[in-house]
């Protein structure tokens, strides 16, 4: 029992307070400091710790430029290390760069802020317009007219000129020697209408 002056008191009547928690969640997390590719997939990670329990990490985040700034809810995606994470598609990473800030909250309404919305971590989005048109020049196909033309089958086409000629060379020496006729003795070895022929290879231009 416990007594006082003017008034006796039990133990059961005595009420501790609740255990006022004012403490918010810690947060540890590497601002994004390397450009970033556009229309590619950002990853955003974080460690949330709290004395109590972490209730809620929201990621905030908004193309550069813009006013209203868009939440993620950041998962767990490792419980032992407290790491949260929150990944935005490609379709929402633009140039020219990304702010965002991370929000988390425990059970008991305590909220604490990495960045804010005045003052938000900034990521430089690589839109890579150059970059992307020398590749596409590059792999561009060259109109037919002006592709070059193919030098193997006008060489195979010189050839084979050179060698008919060749035989055709061989066959009047052969054909223009001496005759056993001896009615055609002390004549010339190619008459008038037998005289050198002429053969013509038609084939590719080499333009």
């Amino acid at each position: 029992m416990i007594f006082s002056a003017a008034t006796a008191y039990s133990s059961e009547d005595v009420q501790l307070a609740p255990y006022a928690d004012d403490t918010p969640p810690k947060i540890v997390h590497q601002a994004l400091n390397e450009p970033h590719p556009a229309e590619s997939p950002a990853t955003v990670y974080a460690q949330v710790t709290d004395n109590n329990a972490v209730k809620n990490v929201t990621l905030f985040y908004r193309v550069k430029g813009s006013s209203e700034y868009k939440p993620v809810e950041m998962l767990v995606y490792d419980q032992d290390a407290h790491m949260y994470s929150a990944t935005l598609p490609a379709s929402e990473v633009k140039a020219p760069a990304l702010e965002y800030y991370i929000q988390a909250t425990d059970l008991n309404g305590n909220s604490m802020l990495r960045a804010g919305k005045l003052f938000p971590l900034t990521v430089t989005i690589d839109a890579g317009e150059g970059s992307q048109q020398n590749t596409q020049r590059q792999e561009q196909p060259q109109p037919k007219d002006k592709q070059p033309k193919s030098r193997s089958h006008t060489w195979a086409w010189i050839a084979a000129g050179v060698l008919v000629s060749a035989l055709a060379i061989a066959a009047a020496n052969n054909g223009g020697g001496g005759s056993d006729d001896p009615n055609q003795s002390g004549k010339s070895g190619s008459s008038g209408d037998g005289g050198e022929g002429t053969i013509s290879v038609i084939g590719p231009s080499p333009n």
